[in-house]
C-alpha cells in the first residue's frame, strides 16, 4: 500500500475546498471506469479488455522484470489474439481523484483463474487513471499477488 499513497501524494490527491468537485467528480468517473473495465473483461480476452483501457503511454506493473510500456505491448504481453488461458476478475475498492479534475487512483482486489483450473492466484491493485479526450485510460497499473499461506507441517512421527 505504499505505493497507493506514494502515487497519490505524487498527483496532489485531494486538494483544496474549491477544488473538491473536481476531485470527487474525478475519482467517481475514474472508478466507474474501473467498473467498466472490468466488465469489458469479462466479455472479450483481458488482453483485448486491457489493450482498449490502457492507455497508449500506460505502463503494466506485476509481470516481473521492466514494466509493459504501452497499449499494445501491454496486449502482446497477455497473449494477444490468442484464446485467453485465463479468467481475469477485479473489484474496484476506492478511489482519489486529482484537484485538477483529469488524474485519478483506484484500488482494489483481483483474481486469476487458469481455465485449465490448474491455478487461481489473488492479489491487489492499484491504477492510475488519466482523463483524455476518448475517456479515461489507464495511466499505471500495479499489481501485487497475495502472499502464499505457509505450509501445514508435516504430523509428527512417533
Amino acid at each position: 500500500m505504499r505505493t497507493v499513497v506514494a502515487a497519490a501524494l505524487a498527483l496532489g490527491l485531494g486538494g483544496t475546498a474549491g477544488a473538491a468537485d473536481l476531485s470527487a467528480m474525478a475519482a467517481a468517473e475514474a472508478l466507474a471506469a474501473d467498473r467498466a473495465f472490468h466488465n469489458r473483461a469479462q466479455v472479450v480476452s483481458p488482453a483485448q479488455a486491457f489493450r482498449e483501457f490502457m492507455d497508449a503511454e500506460g505502463l503494466l506493473y506485476g509481470t516481473g522484470g521492466e514494466p509493459a510500456k504501452g497499449s499494445a505491448a501491454i496486449f502482446a504481453l497477455m497473449g494477444g489474439d490468442k484464446p485467453a488461458r485465463m479468467k481475469v476478475e477485479w473489484v474496484p475498492k476506492q478511489a482519489w481523484g486529482a484537484a485538477s479534475g483529469d488524474m485519478a487512483v483506484t484500488i482494489g482486489d483481483w483474481k486469476r483463474t487458469w481455465l485449465d483450473g490448474s491455478r487461481v492466484t489473488t492479489g491487489n491493485y492499484v491504477t492510475v487513471w488519466r482523463k483524455t479526450p476518448g475517456g479515461w485510460k489507464g495511466l499505471i497499473d500495479i499489481g501485487e499477488v497475495d502472499e502464499a499461506p505457509p505450509p501445514t507441517p508435516a504430523p509428527a512421527r512417533p
